[in-house]
């Protein structure tokens, strides 16, 4: 707070105290930093995609999917690549009903990477919520070769088991 009071003008200070505000679940107050942080970034740069991102994100977690899809682009525009991000894009599809345009986002933030955790666990969801269990499970086991001691990874790892096991999926 300190820093953005005396740097107002500058788009990093707002980006990282929205991100404090964020990490603490003050996501009204993250939002509110990184919309101003988006007024004054140097457009076109790595921050701004990174400042479209979170705003997806908070738009996401408020259930507006379509402003959600409308930053995730924006950020795209300028930044081509990063496999997070096109994982969330890929979620906001399917919670608009676009479920073709999310399954091709994920197999995009899958592309020239085995993924990353965060993308593993959300495509993993998705799976699990269209009754796609086993496959789920299957993710969920390589997130947790890359993160072995994520307790959420392992509980939805067993939980996707026991949903495939009673689905007959092998």
């Amino acid at each position: 707070q300190d820093t953005v009071e005396k740097s107002p003008g500058k788009s990093r200070p707002w980006g990282w105290l929205g991100r404090v505000h964020d990490g603490r679940g003050q996501q009204q107050l993250a939002e509110q930093a990184w919309i101003r942080a988006e007024q004054v970034v140097r457009p076109g740069s790595f921050e701004q995609a990174a400042l479209l991102g979170n705003l997806g994100l908070a738009e996401a977690r408020k259930q507006n999917y379509q402003k959600a899809v409308d930053y995730y682009q924006r950020a795209f525009e300028i930044r081509a690549y990063r496999p997070t991000l096109r994982a969330q894009l890929a979620v906001a599809f399917m919670r608009l009903g676009r479920t073709d345009e999310g399954w091709q986002e994920f197999e995009k933030a899958f592309r020239n990477t085995t993924g990353s955790y965060e993308v593993l666990m959300l495509r993993a969801q998705e799976l699990y919520l269209v009754g796609r269990y086993a496959e789920a499970a299957q993710d969920y086991r390589m997130a947790l070769a890359l993160l072995p001691d994520s307790v959420e990874a392992q509980r939805n790892l067993e939980v996707a088991e026991a949903a495939a096991r009673k689905a007959g999926q092998p």
